[in-house]
């Protein structure tokens, strides 16, 4: 027997049922992993060539001040900018259109760029590290989307990247398929007069969750994990798992999730330089934290039991009855700090109905990452079992 979910946007899902009780358990990454860590592959490097046809030209162009922001109507590898959708300093977030895709959203990073003809000229070492740098981040960030381009079951909760490339400034833009209330209802078709008023699908925080019966809750927890686990099952990890970054799609049936933003993320025990990944503190794991300050002596630590932190206090945060944070025995400002110190969390009851899945939860709060559960067994618990080669 299987669960279908329905996902408007990309047809339907299945989550095969539980996994019987004897059955061993299969960490990703862990000894009896049947895939492979994936390497840092040498990949063909993209660059958009619908402005300029000369890659070199492209490379050796010194960015102008303000170049990364991004105008109406320009087009990167077949996306028409239309509409801004908000973005920092160092991005730019845009509802676009692709003539196959249809609305699309594509965003600019601007955090690493590959290094100006100026700075090639001034210190040519300078240039080389830099250029390295950039290539490994690319390289690695395309090799996230070919690695979760295959359809596989429960991926439907994974909002995946169509496309990436580079802005003539050299700058990394991504390319996802624009979720809307608008395109959901209409099955992915529109108008023309609806496409001039697209409305994003909200996050799981702006939604009152904390409001749902027990079955709907499990319903997005469920679909969560599931979303999670196609990258776990890859030794990826997030990187920034917060509700902004999870989103609520209306379905016939009640919402379901689905994850976005891979921005940060990078390989299980190998991560980036701080510098080049970011994320929301507010839900970093005590290793992640001490990461990101310059104090964890062992990298090979930060895995993929950070995002399962991060993911205890969301649905914690979105699912509880207060609505709020687990409050901590001894409280040290953020919850890594409060758990670094030898804090233990109140979780409340989500109301799920899962008694089991919650204190696994909970447990995912533990200041050793190697005692907490699994992303495999979190979705065991919830009543799905997924083949390890997907």
């Amino acid at each position: 027997m299987t669960e279908q979910y329905e996902d408007p946007a990309d047809g339907f899902f299945e989550a095969p049922s539980p996994a019987p009780t004897d059955r061993k358990e299969q960490r990703p990454g862990g000894s009896d992993s049947e895939t492979e860590r994936i390497p840092l592959a040498h990949i063909k490097v993209r660059v958009s060539t619908d402005s300029t046809p000369d890659d070199d030209v492209v490379l050796d162009r010194p960015e102008p001040k303000g170049a990364h922001r991004l105008r109406k109507g320009m087009v990167l590898n077949r996306n028409v900018l239309e509409n801004p959708l908000g973005g920092g300093k160092s991005v730019d977030v845009w509802q676009a259109s692709h003539p196959e895709h249809g609305p699309t959203l594509v965003k600019v990073v601007g955090e690493i760029s590959y290094p100006s003809v100026d700075v090639k000229r001034l210190d040519p070492g300078a240039f080389a590290t830099m250029e390295k740098t950039f290539l490994e981040f690319e390289t690695f960030h395309q090799l996230v989307i070919d690695t979760l381009a295959p359809q596989a079951p429960g991926d439907g909760a994974l909002l995946k990247l169509l496309d990436m490339g580079r802005t003539e400034e050299g700058r990394i833009f991504k390319v996802a398929r624009f979720l809307s209330h608008e395109i959901l209802s209409a099955g992915g078709r529109l108008s023309k007069r609806s496409k001039d008023a697209l409305e994003p699908a909200p996050s799981i925080g702006k939604v009152k969750a904390n409001r749902w019966d027990p079955e709907q809750k499990m319903r997005l927890v469920r679909s969560v994990l599931l979303s999670l686990w196609q990258l776990h099952k890859h030794d990826i990890v997030h990187g920034d798992i917060k509700p902004n970054n999870i989103l609520a799609v209306n379905t016939p049936t009640g919402y379901v999730a689905r994850l976005i933003d891979y921005d940060n993320c990078f390989l299980s025990g190998n991560p980036f330089d701080a510098t080049l990944i970011g994320g929301d503190e507010t839900y970093f794991s005590p290793e992640r934290a001490a990461y990101q300050e310059g104090d964890l002596e062992d990298i090979s630590r930060l895995t993929t039991a950070s995002d399962l932190f991060s993911l205890s206090l969301v649905l914690h945060q979105v699912l509880s009855e207060g609505a709020s944070l687990p409050r901590w025995s001894i409280k040290r400002g953020s919850a890594e700090e409060s758990c670094s110190a030898g804090g233990t969390p109140t979780y409340m009851p989500l109301g799920t109905g899962n008694s089991q899945l919650e204190e696994m939860l909970k447990a995912c709060l533990r200041l050793d990452s190697d005692s907490r559960p699994s992303t495999y067994s979190l979705l065991v618990a919830s009543g799905v079992y997924l083949e390890r080669k997907a």
